[in-house]
């Protein structure tokens, strides 16, 4: 099971299902090589959800809230949306900003 996510892809939402299942095997086979190559795709699920991820812009890391509340002691803060030290975007910095609020109750560093 793989799943490909594109981002800032208005282009693909002309496409039909079948051609942006192809176009995420041939970005897998090239990215990945021959043995990604050799594999069949045997289903694929198309989702399309436009404008439903932040469109971050030059400049807006800077207005991002900290994981912990400068102002109100018992406020935290996780998802794509806060400063981290975590380099990701989306699901994995929402995954690690949520580990980072976790630690942070529990006072961990």
């Amino acid at each position: 099971v793989i799943e490909v996510d594109y981002y800032h892809a208005a282009s693909l939402l002309v496409m039909d299902d079948e051609s942006i299942a192809e176009k995420a095997k041939a970005d897998l086979d090239t990215m990945l090589g021959r043995d990604c190559k050799d594999a069949k795709v045997i289903d694929a699920a198309v989702v399309k959800l436009p404008q439903a991820v932040n469109w971050y812009s030059p400049g807006s890391y800077a207005n991002m809230p900290d994981v912990r509340s400068s102002e109100i002691p018992n406020v935290y803060f996780a998802g794509d949306i806060v400063r981290s030290r975590h380099g990701s975007w989306s699901q994995e910095k929402a995954f690690v900003s949520g580990v980072e609020v976790a630690n942070a109750i529990l006072e961990r560093r």
